[in-house]
């Protein structure tokens, strides 16, 4: 594969990184070793959607639904995220905002091929919606500004984020996009400026492009993000780009990225097709490959990204059961479920998924118990911890707030 790359789509850049081949490397007698455990938890976890790892402890008790809330019968719910005192809940083409205690809807928008990302410190969530504007709402719901960003057409909106008053988005082509290069992907910079000087629900129709880099290849993983480093899994490359869209270092070898995050020290954790096979690896910032087990992933198959915990452990979810690594890379569990798992981590180490109509939380051993059960019904979101003790989970037509309090209705 040649590392070819254009401002544009369509004038040429020449780029100058150093070139790293992915080599196998033996760990060290201490195992993968542990991550940061020092202090509390402070930022979003690498994979920017704030579900692979939470900052609360589970609380014990005895769990039951406190509220429900319906969704409309088009919402095809992908994620639940919380936003200060209120819980969002994202869909295909639009948002939900609810009040976290009472279950009252307080806020609802359209959106279109991008996920909403949300910023930890301030409760400001922000998309990029149906007319290709990226729109920034705060904890409230309520619209901050729009930017008219000109971004390409016919493109899936990989991840969106952004450093200070700089936007950045990942592309990925779905059509034949313009100029007859055939399928890429991309990444493009934005600057706002100052919004504090903007009128409220002003509409941004002077912003302009920054930057933009692409590349023809059709393969990319969406991306996660360390400091203001982006990793881009495509085929046979790992990318390290930094914020002015350059590539710092590129991991070369002979895979096709599936779903891939980032641990404390910055390390791959990457599910991979190699070779015909579904495959499982770890892998350092200049190419040693410290662990690589075979796992069972189907042609059609599209794993989340592995979760991580401080102690080193990772957990993959994948068809039909839930794999546990140990530090050291060996199979702490592996247990059997039957239906798709969602799932996501809490502060003293416990799994908690939801499958089917069940909330289920797995011990450092692999042993699992039933927090809830909603009956008749499917959970389609890994669950959401707050910092109150309440757990939210959603399923296609429904969001739930699980408690350990007595039921309020």
């Amino acid at each position: 594969m040649k590392d070819t790359f254009y401002a544009d789509i369509s004038e040429p850049v020449v780029m100058e990184f150093p070139r790293l081949p992915l080599h196998d490397a033996t760990a060290s007698a201490g195992g993968l070793g542990p991550q940061d455990d020092s202090g509390a938890y402070v930022a979003p976890y690498a994979n920017a959607r704030l579900n692979s790892r939470i900052r609360y402890a589970l609380p014990a008790g005895d769990w039951s639904v406190q509220w429900s809330a319906e969704l409309p019968d088009y919402m095809h719910t992908s994620f639940v995220l919380q936003a200060g005192e209120n819980v969002l809940v994202e869909g295909e083409r639009q948002w939900l905002l609810f009040a976290s205690a009472t279950g009252q809807e307080i806020g609802r928008g359209q959106k279109g091929h991008s996920d909403v990302y949300l910023d930890a410190a301030t409760g400001e969530f922000y998309y990029i919606d149906r007319d290709d504007y990226i729109a920034t709402h705060n904890a409230r719901g309520e619209l901050l500004h729009l930017c008219a960003a000109r971004l390409l057409e016919q493109y899936d909106r990989l991840a969106i984020w952004r450093q200070n008053s700089k936007y950045f988005v990942v592309t990925r082509s779905w059509g034949k996009p313009p100029r007859g290069k055939g399928y890429l992907w991309a990444v493009e910079k934005l600057d706002l400026g100052d919004t504090s000087k903007i009128d409220f629900q002003k509409v941004l129709n002077d912003k302009r492009r920054e930057a933009m880099v692409s590349q023809p290849v059709e393969t990319l993983a969406r991306p996660p993000r360390d400091g203001t480093v982006a990793v881009l899994a495509t085929t046979d490359r790992f990318y390290f780009m930094d914020d002015r869209l350059n590539v710092i270092r590129a991991i070369t070898g002979e895979f096709q990225p599936l779903s891939l995050s980032l641990d404390d020290t910055g390390r791959l954790y990457v599910l991979v097709r190699s070779s015909g096979e579904g495959r499982f690896w770890i892998v350092t910032r200049e190419g040693a490959r410290l662990l690589d087990l075979a796992v069972p992933l189907g042609q059609d198959t599209f794993p989340p990204p592995p979760i991580i915990d401080r102690s080193g452990r990772a957990y993959l979810l994948l068809p039909g059961e839930v794999l546990a690594l140990d530090a050291t890379g060996e199979i702490a569990w592996r247990e059997k479920v039957e239906g798709t798992l969602f799932a996501t981590l809490t502060a003293d180490g416990t799994l908690v998924a939801a499958v089917g109509p069940n909330v289920l939380a797995f011990d450092a051993e692999g042993k699992q118990r039933i927090l809830a059960t909603v009956a008749d019904d499917a959970l389609r979101t890994p669950p959401v911890l707050d910092a109150r003790g309440r757990l939210y989970v959603s399923s296609e037509h429904h969001l739930y707030c699980l408690n350990t309090a007595p039921r309020l209705r």
